[in-house]
């Protein structure tokens, strides 16, 4: 039987009846994830054959050890692995595991620095994912493209998807369903005691939050990468410099918790912010520049994510602000005005949303950013709640020329020399003329200079110019209809960094 093995193996084969010669105890394995197309690597346990009393094929079964973390800390973990057995000699290259002494140096070199990846992503982390996530819909995995910053956090994403099928650890030694034997090897894993054998068992994948697209799912570990901040994120705020001295003053006083707080523990420290103005003049991207200033995740949600009765808005706003604090990130409630609005005694309910969202908000030590368009009908419990109000106006000459530049300086910086030849021909001064707010200068120019690439050509005035009639015959469509129609015709929106 031997002879027989070390003839076939030779060429580059093995048959069933043989493979527990060739996959044995004690060895590593590796198998490539059919979703995630990454290799995986094991330590096998055990080996049998199994016959089913049904109508399923006989198979191999390969017990084996990886490693996966808990949100935290690192366990042993027991998997299966099956090759369905097949006539004839198969070619080694064929089989769903290999050994992983069959592989190149180079790609145990690889599996070892992921594993060393995946430990640095333990705990809580913030950032830069781009490339695929994936997420479980209907015992289906989908793919979606994440090109976004992302919160790693494995003990909170447990915690809002229950029965999640993910590895857990158990206060019981691993057995195998099937086996009269139980491994007693040690689940849980010394920290700072991890060889190059345990960082080849850690896995391809960790499990956290997206911030663009505000759902969780899986990343890959060799996707994600360190945040590149933009370093003068707050220096491109349109703001007078009083107000930006005064936001960043407070701010870096509430980071050496240096504010004075509530007699009662927890209560009182948050820093809160309510940005109240027209859309489209920096309320929103105030709260992105405090964030990115401070290296701190901008968490964002809208109002219609907190539900529109009291039971879902103390459920939903809960989370957010629990979220807020376990990521140690700026929290902005975008439209909260719903939920700010003068209370009346002939809407009960609606003033029970206040009254909760109130109450939240006094307990809450994160850095809170409100926005409001109505600020007028604001209740008056709010006053006390907020550490301060800015009102943003209206953006008027020089503002928004420095909008249109700053715009103009992303483009450049993407573009190059290009960009830089056909700039001296852009009349800022002409376009800052026109009273457009940020969200309509900055969707003004990337739409013709997509129609200028689009068309290999160089951007010019005539080409904004025929962007900003379009869009002004829109909106005064837009102003139209609310007239006619009682609609309130705005398009609330910041410029991205």
């Amino acid at each position: 039987m031997v002879t027989t093995y070390d003839a076939l193996t030779a060429d580059g084969f093995i048959s069933y009846d043989l493979l527990w010669l060739y996959i044995k105890p004690g060895q590593l394995l590796v198998h490539k994830h059919p979703t995630y197309a990454r290799m995986q690597a094991m330590r096998v346990t055990r080996t049998r054959y199994v016959v089913p009393s049904g109508d399923e094929p006989a198979y191999f079964q390969v017990n084996a050890d990886v490693i996966e973390y808990s949100g935290t800390r690192m366990f042993r973990y027991g998997v299966k692995r099956a090759i369905v057995a097949f006539s004839g000699p198969m070619e080694l290259e064929e089989l769903p595991l290999i050994p992983l002494a069959r592989l190149p140096k180079s790609a145990r070199a690889e599996l070892v620095a992921r594993g060393r990846r995946f430990e640095e992503l333990a705990g809580v982390q913030y950032v830069d994912y781009q490339g695929p996530m994936y997420v479980r819909e209907n015992c289906r995995i989908m793919a979606l493209a994440a090109n976004s910053r992302i919160m790693v956090d494995r003990a909170n994403f447990g915690k809002f998807n229950p029965g999640y099928p993910m590895a857990q650890p158990s206060n019981q030694s691993m057995s195998y369903q099937g086996m009269d034997e139980a491994d007693t090897t040690p689940m849980w894993l010394q920290e700072k005691d991890f060889t190059d054998e345990d960082y080849l068992l850690m896995p391809p994948i960790v499990y956290g939050f997206c911030l663009s697209k505000k759902i969780w799912g899986e990343f890959l570990v060799d996707v994600v990468k360190p945040i590149q901040f933009v370093s003068n994120a707050f220096d491109l705020l349109v703001l007078p410099e009083a107000t930006k001295d005064l936001v960043m003053g407070l701010v870096s006083s509430h980071q050496r918790h240096s504010l004075v707080g509530d007699m009662i523990r927890g209560k009182g420290n948050g820093l809160v912010f309510l940005l109240h103005g027209a859309p489209g003049i920096g309320k929103t991207l105030t709260a992105e520049a405090i964030a990115e200033t401070l290296h701190k995740p901008l968490y964002s949600v809208g109002v219609g994510e907190l539900g529109c009765t009291p039971s879902e808005l103390e459920h939903n706003l809960q989370r957010a602000l629990d979220l807020a604090e376990a990521w140690n990130c700026v929290l902005l409630l975008d439209e909260a005005d719903v939920f700010m609005e003068q209370r009346s005694a002939h809407e009960v309910e609606r003033n029970g949303l206040v009254s909760i969202f109130l109450r939240l908000l006094e307990y809450t030590s994160s850095i809170l950013f409100l926005t409001s368009n109505r600020v007028q009908s604001l209740d008056a419990a709010f006053h006390s709640r907020i550490s301060l109000a800015l009102r943003y106006p209206n953006l008027d000459f020089d503002a928004r020329k420095t909008v249109w530049n700053q715009v103009l300086d992303r483009i450049e910086e993407k573009d190059g020399d290009k960009a830089r030849r056909w700039r001296k021909h852009i009349d800022v001064n002409e376009l800052a003329k026109v009273p457009l707010n940020g969200r309509r200068i900055k969707g003004v120019l990337r739409t013709a200079h997509a129609m200028a690439v689009n068309k290999g050509v160089d951007l010019t005035m005539d080409q904004i110019r025929s962007v900003l009639k379009i869009s002004d015959d829109f909106h005064q469509h837009l102003k139209g209809k609310a007239v006619n129609g009682g609609l309130e015709a705005d398009d609330d929106g910041e410029l991205d960094m």
